[in-house]
């Protein structure tokens, strides 16, 4: 028909109608005026949303994208094929038939698996882990002392010890650091 797309064994078929109307264009018009299409082939194994599908693994699969091309504002883009035919040696036929043009565009990403790659990706994440660690327990934390958020960097240092001290101890720790009495309010409750 028309509007097929299939598999088969011997391969994919999607008709030429079901393009057509992909591309927004008419087959009237082709049929009188002929036509431009540009089909836009794009392959590729490493989709995401495709890998983590069961089963999980890359995938392959390709798709078409065609558009009409148009060479000017004009509504309709002549495309016709000229063909000249002998009748005998003093008269000739000129044909022109309106045709359809079609450009393939084909693109492709296709990736596999190599442990090298992986190992060195794990490396640099660790090491970015290990980096935001130390500026948060070294540098972020010990900032804080100097704001009128110090009690973020106490609470910290306590956690960081895994300990936790005497209710009065943090207190007068926190009065020694400068701590306003309002700040420490909630906590001699």
């Amino acid at each position: 028909g028309t509007d097929t797309a299939m598999t088969s064994t011997q391969g994919d078929y999607v008709s030429l109608g079901l393009l057509l109307e992909a591309a927004n264009m008419s087959i009237d018009s082709i049929r009188t005026n002929g036509g431009t299409m540009s089909l836009d082939v794009d392959f590729t194994n490493v989709d995401t949303s495709d890998f983590w599908s069961w089963p999980w693994g890359p995938k392959h699969k390709y798709t078409l994208s065609p558009t009409e091309q148009r060479y000017s504002n004009v509504a309709s883009q002549d495309m016709f094929y000229t063909e000249t035919a002998e009748i005998d040696d003093h008269k000739r036929w000129h044909i022109v038939k309106p045709c359809l043009r079609v450009a393939l565009n084909f693109r492709g990403v296709y990736g596999k698996f190599d442990i090298i790659i992986l190992m060195t990706r794990l490396t640099v994440c660790s090491a970015a882990f290990t980096f935001a660690h130390f500026l948060v327990n070294h540098v972020v934390a010990y900032l804080y002392q100097w704001t009128s958020l110090n009690h973020v960097h106490a609470l910290h240092t306590l956690s960081v010890n895994r300990e936790t001290v005497n209710d009065q101890e943090f207190l007068l720790e926190m009065a020694a650091k400068g701590a306003v009495a309002e700040e420490l309010s909630p906590f001699r409750k």
